[in-house]
């Protein structure tokens, strides 16, 4: 954590060779600064309760994704070394009120880090992400 206030928090985020995250939110913007490595992005809109897969985005060192509030995503590391990036959010990321999804059911459930490293671990032995084609 380089940063942290009501306000903003500033991460170095490092996802591993071959992680992948559970579809989740932020509960506020995000932006994403990537400083080495390779990350997938998959993008969701929630309509009528369900989440609706938006579009894909890779980012390799120096792309920058910016994701509004509403944005629920799932990171996968798509390099051989693990994918580093900067993330900024809008708040006190690790106060916000924030969501996430299981990986094979897309059942919604609030964050919980114990449930959403099963979760990890579950995403990360699919063959695709959520919705995915």
């Amino acid at each position: 954590m380089f940063y942290r206030s009501p306000q903003v928090t500033l991460l170095k985020v490092c996802f591993p060779v071959g992680r992948r995250t559970p579809p989740h939110n932020h509960g506020t913007w995000a932006t994403i600064l990537q400083l080495s490595g390779e990350e997938k992005n998959t993008l969701y809109q929630r309509e009528n309760g369900k989440l609706r897969k938006a579009r894909e985005m890779s980012l390799t060192r120096g792309a920058i994704l910016s994701m509004p509030a509403e944005t629920v995503h799932v990171v996968q590391c798509r390099s051989n070394v693990p994918a580093i990036g900067l993330h900024v959010y809008g708040g006190d990321i690790f106060a916000l009120a924030r969501r996430m999804w299981n990986p094979e059911t897309l059942e919604e459930h609030a964050l919980d880090w114990a449930l959403y490293e099963k979760f990890a671990q579950t995403a990360s032995k699919a063959a695709k992400a959520p919705l995915e084609s």
